[in-house]
C-alpha cells in the first residue's frame, strides 16, 4: 500500500468559485458591539406544541450538550467454555450501562442517548472483550447536566467494579447551554400574541441551533413552529401551511417589536448599553 492521501478540503475551492479570498474570511467578522441581536425561526423538532394544539411557541434557552466515547473492556473468550462466574463480559456490563443511563437521566428530567455500540471480537460464540458506546447528554441548564453525568459516571463504574471491567471514558464535544436573552423572548412573545395566541408556551430546545454559537457575540431569541409527531432530519418531517404563515406574521412582528425596543433604549442587548 501506497502512503496515505491527504484530505481535501473543498471549502476554499467554494470561496474561490464565488469570487471570495479564504484568506480574508475574518474580514467578515461582525463586532459585537455593532449588533443588536439575533432573532431565529425553526421548527419545535419536537411533539409539545402538536399536544397543546398551538401554531407558534417561544424558546427559554438551548440545551447544552456534551458527549462521551465510553469503553468496557473485560475479557474475551470461548462462550461455550467459559462458566459465567468466569466471565468478564463487557457486552453486558455495557448493556447494564445504558439501561442505567436511561434510568439516571430520565429522574433527573435531562435527555441522555446511547447512539452507537460496538462489540469486539463481534463473534456469536466468543464473549465479547471490548465495547464502545457512544453518549448523547443534554440539559437545559449546564448545572443540570453535569450533575447527571456524575451521576452517571460513578454508576458506570459500579457496574465495572461488579463485572470486573476496566471502564475508560473520553469527552469529545461539549457545548455550553445557550439561554434567551429575556428582551428577546418578550419580542417573540409580543410577535405571537399579535397572530392570536395570548397565552404562547415557552420550550427550551432539546435540539442545537445556529443561535447557539451567535450567542457568543450577542442576545439571542427564538421561535418555534409546530411540526408533526416531532420528526425532524427525515423525510416524513412535515409542517402546516397555517402554521408557516403564522410564524411569518409572528416573526415579523417580533422583528418590529425589537426595533421598538432599542429605539426606546429599553433593551439591555448587549449592543444597546
Amino acid at each position: 500500500m501506497g502512503p496515505a492521501r491527504p484530505r481535501r478540503h473543498h471549502a476554499p475551492r467554494a470561496f474561490t468559485a464565488f469570487g471570495l479570498d479564504p484568506t480574508r474570511v475574518g474580514d467578515a467578522a461582525r463586532r459585537p458591539e455593532d449588533l443588536v441581536g439575533y432573532l431565529e425561526a425553526h421548527i419545535e423538532q419536537g411533539p409539545y406544541l402538536e399536544a397543546a394544539d398551538a401554531s407558534l411557541g417561544y424558546v427559554t434557552t438551548i440545551a447544552g450538550a456534551r458527549r462521551f466515547r465510553i469503553t468496557f473492556t473485560g475479557e474475551a473468550r470461548h462462550a461455550g467454555g467459559t462458566p459465567y462466574e468466569r466471565r468478564r463480559d463487557a457486552l453486558v456490563g455495557a448493556s447494564a450501562a445504558v439501561v442505567a443511563i436511561e434510568t439516571l437521566a430520565k429522574a433527573d428530567g435531562t435527555i441522555a442517548t446511547v447512539g452507537r455500540i460496538e462489540a469486539r471480537p463481534g463473534a456469536v460464540n466468543v464473549i465479547a472483550g471490548r465495547v464502545d458506546i457512544s453518549l448523547d447528554l443534554r440539559a437545559a441548564t449546564d448545572l443540570e447536566r453535569d450533575d447527571t453525568w456524575r451521576s452517571i459516571r460513578t454508576e458506570l463504574a459500579a457496574i465495572c467494579d461488579a463485572r470486573q471491567l476496566r471502564l475508560d471514558v473520553v469527552e469529545n464535544h461539549t457545548a455550553p447551554a445557550a439561554p434567551c436573552a429575556p428582551w428577546l423572548q418578550q419580542a417573540v412573545i409580543d410577535g405571537i400574541v399579535a397572530t392570536g395566541d395570548p397565552a404562547p408556551m415557552g420550550l427550551w430546545s432539546r435540539a442545537g441551533h445556529d443561535a447557539m454559537a451567535i450567542a457568543a457575540v450577542t442576545d439571542i431569541g427564538m421561535l418555534f413552529l409546530r411540526c408533526h409527531d416531532g420528526i425532524s432530519h427525515h423525510p416524513d418531517e412535515n409542517v402546516r401551511e397555517i402554521d408557516v404563515a403564522r410564524g411569518l406574521d409572528a416573526f415579523e412582528q417580533a422583528v418590529l417589536a425589537v426595533a421598538r425596543t432599542v429605539e426606546s433604549g429599553t433593551t439591555t442587548a448587549t449592543a444597546a448599553r
